[in-house]
């Protein structure tokens, strides 16, 4: 009745405190239980709990329960009941529940496997590491233990763990877990899926985890761990049927509960290593394109590009094509390729078309998929003749037959086998060639055409016409053209107002006057036939307010826009470009309706009708025939000012964009004109700083506009005070796309180029060791929106190369400035002048005494300084004579002052280089050499400036540097201080060799007392070990300031000779 009672207790909900309450009462009757109280030889027991699995699910409960003393009560009961088995073998008269075995025969082994566990489980609680780590390996003497120990014991130690408070605690414990090498452990972790998807991988779901200072979540040894251990679980399963469960599950797990773009990434990387295996279906392919194409976490568009190409590798070797349907494959190759251009000739296209070919077709051959395909562009177009399909989904199943169809009418040579693309799309060209098709077929036929046309310019590189190939004429393209101008371009019938159907209206529009096969004279003439048609739907008015009138216009300041753009695009300037088309576009008006706020707000519909024409005016203004008359610029300018006070952040980049052809007339451009544009963009930033959808448009945009050639070559826009520096106020957001467009324009060296990097100095220092180290908030919201101000051509230009790291860590600045300086002219005097003023700047910073208050590693004092040092080397040879001996000067008095030594040997590097250029300066060196009085660390930057620079010296000063500098060394090598004896000797060593390669010898040898200490030198044994010791570094030995002048080891390996932290190299 007790033991009953106590199951009663433990079936009530966890909320229920009363449940805490059965621990303490087994543990109270654990005597009565077992016969302990009557205190007999052999107990009479009354309730065995040994062989109650009730009892065991009880205990694991206590130990995991978050109640300390729910966990004292469960601890001490287990070790009774194991103390009790020890003690009274005979009192087995059952078989074992599978929580607990034991056998007398081996009655201390069994025991010691009891206690490494709850030496385990109470290692578990511990918060320093170093505690747990010495224990951890005992875990895997108690996995494969001979009794077979049940799952759930081990398990229930890593629960525990896993909910330690202390971070590295709980990440040495999965550390541990993830270097795991015995295929036998692994294969037990791997069929516990309750513990795999449970305990593990929630775990595992934190970012945070991957996490490297300044760096990210991609680049982590930890999840380099964990992707690791992930391939070995997957291959170390010996059933292909266990396998594929567990393939199945993780698929789905990942999809759908983890959280983290992460450990998601690093187990698609796994997965994209191990062996083939027919493991996922249609429900787990399913899954998995729910993770390509929703996952509420991917959202970063290279992060998705990443995610795809990864899913391309793993589809092709775990998918069950034998389970598949054509639209199972279909729909998966889709996802795949979605946002993610494959070009013909890479790796994933190939990846993809084996694929199809050898696994997922019935005869291996194209064949099978081909008729699938075909059959279903058929239905789509012959059958599909509702018209409440919203264009949304027609467009999603367009979507998938384009996708598919590159795949399918490749061939070998990497070309497009036309036979089969003709007869794939035979019944779609032929509907697409029948000018009498209804309207429902005809709004298929164009949707899709449209994926159709776009993917296959985008495999192919755009090597062929796509028109061309399905052997669409001048009058199939026209009459498409008419058949859809006549569906949104009438005055008094009903237009189409539905954005998608117009969207696909105005892209087929643009590709047609732009990229296909009609005559350059069709193309005039339509241009000309849409440019009159245009103007005189906006210059229409109706006699009432009519709904749809009023929501087409929109659209039609869409197509005005399209058609200047293809325009521009040919060369043709036959459009109008004057004060009555501008005032037409920028001056229409739309009246509010019933119908266009039935799904949005008015003022959303009014915002996005002011983008619409500010895009149109944008694209008026950008090209145009100088002959022609033109519209004024500065009218044109006022109203743009006046929108702009009163613009949404909807409709504000729009609006800030068009200034940027406006600036680039040749029209007289004033600062207090200009700043009336600063100040209203600047406000209306600062108004939506914390949109991240519109304010990282209207940054790009304004920086865009105030960062071009026309404006930063004239001298008066570009004072401290005048407009463009002001922008500055923004910073950090401007930083990274202001360097680069500076840097577009100040690398062509024009005269005017130089003249406004002269006047930009100050903040091209800036710039320079610009870099944040991302450790405070603001650090990493910098980071974010420079990621999302990346448009996917940067990203693109960049995949692949160096510049995208640069990007991740934010020094995209620093390469973009250091990379000017690299191309000065030592023999241009404008780039001298730039140089100096430069320097000025750099030892500005350097002359801050802040920067020598604190003398640790990798603060940003110290990255500063080592900035300062790489730029300043890049321009120390365009230093001029009138300067040199200031900058020695500087530079010996920031060595003295400098501790780091990482530092320092930028600086020691730029001395040797300003007196080899200008060795009558020599005298300076000698004399700081010969002061006794200077602090240690100064006393050895200045010996070890002289260790090369008697090989960089010229000529004609040799003989006296060699006359001179072993008197200056001599002093030193008698020194009490180690360090600077040690350096002494170096100094001397170095200087004796240097003098005979160079053909002073006899300097030596005429010089009996010097003569006679090289000579002991040699062969003293205290020195050799000085020598041998100086020669194990490589800055003391085999440095040459010269030969190593470039920019991977100014920028990397010297830093790495002195252990620099890597986020601060930077390769070339």
């Amino acid at each position: 009745m007790l033991w009953k009672r106590t199951l009663e207790i433990f079936g009530l909900p966890a909320t229920n405190l009363l449940r805490l309450e059965i621990y303490g009462l087994i543990a109270r009757f654990f005597d009565f239980y077992f016969g302990l109280d009557e205190g007999v030889q052999t107990p009479e027991i009354r309730q065995d709990l040994r062989f109650e699995q009730d009892f065991f699910r009880i205990l694991q409960s206590g130990l995991q329960s978050n109640d300390s003393l729910a966990r004292k009560y469960s601890s001490y009961i287990f070790k009774r009941i194991i103390d009790f088995t020890e003690k009274y073998p005979e009192t087995v008269q059952r078989e074992w529940t599978p929580f607990f075995q034991w056998d007398s025969k081996q009655s201390k082994y069994y025991s010691e496997c009891w206690e490494d566990w709850f030496l385990l489980y109470d290692i578990m609680h511990e918060n320093v590491i170093h505690l747990v780590d010495p224990v951890l390996p005992r875990f895997e003497i108690l996995l494969n233990a001979d009794f077979g120990m049940d799952a759930s014991w081990w398990i229930l130690l890593f629960y525990r763990g896993f909910q330690n408070e202390t971070s590295s605690v709980k990440k040495g414990l999965l550390e541990y877990i993830f270097t795991r090498q015995d295929k036998m452990t692994l294969n037990k972790l791997g069929v516990e899926q309750g513990f795999m998807f449970g305990a593990l991988f929630k775990t595992v779901d934190s970012t945070a985890l991957f996490a490297v200072p300044t760096q990210g979540a991609l680049v982590s040894p930890f999840g380099e761990n964990f992707r690791s251990f992930i391939y070995r679980l997957v291959q170390s399963f010996e059933q292909e049927n266990a396998k594929a469960d567990f393939l199945k599950h993780l698929i789905h797990h990942i999809s759908h509960v983890v959280g983290s773009p992460a450990p998601i990434l690093y187990v698609m990387e796994a997965l994209a290593e191990v062996d083939p295996v027919s493991a996922w279906g249609p429900e787990e392919l399913k899954s998995f394109r729910v993770l390509v194409d929703r996952h509420r976490n991917f959202n970063i568009a290279t992060t998705k590009q990443f995610l795809r190409k990864l899913g391309i590798s793993v589809t092709v070797k775990l998918a069950n094509t034998t389970l598949l349907s054509f639209s199972d494959i279909a729909k998966t190759v889709s996802s795949l390729v979605n946002k993610f251009p494959i070009k013909i000739s890479s790796q994933e296209f190939k990846l993809i078309h084996q694929w199809l070919e050898k696994d997922a077709s019935k005869n291996k051959s194209l064949d099978s998929i081909r008729d699938g395909l075909k059959e279903r562009i058929k239905t789509y177009v012959c059958e599909l003749k509702s018209e409440d399909i919203p264009e949304s989904v027609l467009r999603s199943q367009a979507n998938v037959l384009a996708r598919v169809s590159v795949f399918i009418v490749s061939n070998k040579e990497d070309h497009v086998d036309k036979n089969n693309l003709l007869e794939l799309l035979s019944v779609f060209i032929e509907n697409l060639k029948n000018t009498s098709s209804d309207k429902i077929v005809f709004g298929r036929l164009l949707t899709l055409l449209e994926p159709l046309w776009e993917n296959f310019d985008v495999c192919f590189d755009q090597t062929f016409d796509f028109a061309e190939f399905i052997q669409l004429d001048d009058e199939t393209l026209l009459n498409i053209l008419s058949r859809m101008g006549d569906n949104y371009l009438n005055k008094e019938e009903e237009n189409i107002v539905d954005e998608d159907v117009v969207d696909l209206y105005l892209s087929l529009t643009k590709r047609i006057l732009s990229k296909s096969i009609l005559s350059k004279e069709n193309k005039i003439r339509a241009i000309q036939s849409y440019h009159e048609k245009c103007i005189d739907l906006l210059k229409y008015r109706s006699p009432s307010v009519n709904s749809n009138c009023e929501m087409s216009k929109p659209f039609h300041i869409r197509l005005i826009n399209v058609i200047y753009q293809v325009s521009a695009d040919l060369n043709h300037f036959g459009l109008d470009y004057d004060d009555s088309m501008i005032s037409l576009v920028h001056g229409l008006q739309m009246k509010r309706t019933q119908d266009a706020i039935r799904e949005r707000s008015w003022g959303d519909v009014i915002a996005s009708f002011i983008r619409c024409k500010w895009g149109c005016v944008e694209s008026i203004a950008k090209k145009n025939d100088p002959t022609k008359e033109c519209f004024d610029p500065i009218e044109l300018y006022e109203v743009a000012i006046d929108q702009l006070e009163s613009a949404s952040e909807m409709c504000g980049e729009a609006i800030i964009s068009s200034f940027g052809p406006l600036f680039a007339f040749p029209w007289e451009k004033s600062v207090d004109l200009i700043n009336r544009c600063v100040d209203l963009a600047i406000e209306l930033m600062k108004e939506n700083i914390n949109q991240s959808k519109t304010f990282p448009l209207l940054i790009k945009a304004f920086i865009s506009v105030i960062f071009q050639p026309q404006l930063l070559s004239m001298p008066q826009l570009n004072q401290n005070d005048g407009p463009i520096k002001r922008v500055s106020d923004l910073k950090p957001f401007i930083v990274a796309q202001a360097a680069k467009l500076l840097h577009d324009y100040w690398s062509t060296f024009t005269p005017e180029a130089c003249e406004s990097m002269q006047q930009y100095a100050p903040e091209f220092a800036k710039l320079a060791v610009f870099g944040p180290l991302r450790d405070r908030e603001d650090q990493k919201l910098e980071a974010a929106v420079s990621l999302k101000l990346a448009d996917e051509d940067e990203l693109s230009e960049a995949d692949g190369t160096a510049a995208i790291v640069f990007t991740q860590n934010d020094y995209l600045v620093r390469v973009y400035m250091n990379d000017l300086l690299l191309r000065l002219d030592v023999d241009n005097e404008q780039h001298k002048l730039f140089a100096n003023t430069l320097l000025d700047s750099f030892f500005k910073y350097m002359g801050d005494d802040a920067l020598f208050e604190y003398m640790y590693t990798s603060t940003a004092e110290h990255r500063l300084k080592l900035r300062v040092g790489c730029s300043s080397l890049l321009l120390i040879d365009l230093a001029t004579e009138d300067k040199v001996d200031r900058y020695l000067e500087i530079l010996f008095e920031i060595t003295k002052k400098e501790t780091v030594t990482s530092v320092r040997c930028y600086l020691e590097w730029a001395i040797i280089k300003l007196l080899s250029r200008f060795p009558n300066r020599l005298a300076l060196y000698y004399e700081k050499l010969s002061n006794p009085d200077h602090k240690p660390n100064y006393v050895i930057s200045l010996l070890t400036i002289s260790f090369t620079l008697g090989s960089c010296l010229p000529e004609d000063s040799l003989q006296g540097y060699f006359e001179e500098i072993f008197v200056r060394l001599l002093p030193w090598l008698i020194t009490n201080h180690f360090t600077i004896r040690l350096f002494g000797y170096g100094a001397w060593q170095h200087n004796w060799k240097r003098c005979i390669d160079r053909g002073y010898g006899t300097l030596l040898e005429n010089n009996k007392y010097l003569d006679a200490m090289g000579k002991f030198m040699e062969i003293y044994v205290d020195c050799i070990k000085f020598f041998d010791k100086i020669k194990s570094q490589f800055y003391m030995s085999r440095f040459d300031p010269l030969q190593d002048f470039n920019v991977e080891f100014i920028f990397r390996q010297m830093m790495t000779e002195f252990q620099v932290i890597d986020n601060e190299k930077i390769g070339s």
